[in-house]
């Protein structure tokens, strides 16, 4: 999985603008609040009150199905979804690999 992430990102994941994680842990999509991180694809996360585990897919907000969640991260040019991330790195569904940050509520992402 590479090293998880650092528990007090999950409160600035939760956080980020303008586009902020989405996820369907059980029917409703909505912002995801990050519990906990399962594997580098896979969280618990909570939308309005209700926890479940989601996957990271690569899908419009309003097409995820139960049990899925998307990311976006906004590197120095075009919003991209998250395929994978780890404490560092994160990647995107072309597979490349960036060094991820927060900028206030901002997820930024630099190419490796």
């Amino acid at each position: 999985m590479g090293r998880p992430l650092n528990k007090h990102t999950f409160t600035a994941l939760s956080t980020i603008s303008p586009n902020p994680a989405r996820a369907n842990p059980a029917g409703t999509i909505g912002n995801a609040t990050f519990i906990k991180q399962k594997d580098s694809t896979a969280f618990r996360v909570s939308v309005s009150a209700v926890q479940g585990n989601c996957l990271l897919v690569d899908k419009a907000s309003a097409s995820l199905l139960l049990g899925e969640m998307m990311l976006t991260a906004k590197p120095s040019g075009t919003a991209f979804r998250v395929k994978k991330i780890t404490n560092k790195f994160l990647w995107d569904y072309s597979n490349v690999k960036y060094r991820w940050s927060m900028v206030g509520t901002v997820l930024t992402a630099v190419a490796m």
